[in-house]
């Protein structure tokens, strides 16, 4: 993933916390922040993956099917 990737999540990630933003609890803003960001990332991961005929939270090939 490039930087200009990373900066699009955060960005995006940004944009929806301050809209919901409407807490003057400092720490719950910082939470809403956090929790959207982490979301997001894992969102485009997982497209990312899925695009790539892998698993998208595991990151193997579709074809390798593994118990754990």
């Amino acid at each position: 993933m490039r930087k200009n990737e990373l900066m699009v999540i955060v960005y995006k990630a940004l944009d929806q916390a301050m809209d919901s933003c409407s807490v003057d609890n400092p720490l719950e803003a910082w939470t809403i922040f956090i929790d959207r960001l982490d979301a997001a990332g894992r969102r485009c991961i997982g497209d990312q993956l899925q695009s790539e005929g892998k698993n998208r939270y595991t990151g193997d090939a579709e074809n390798e099917r593994t118990l754990y």
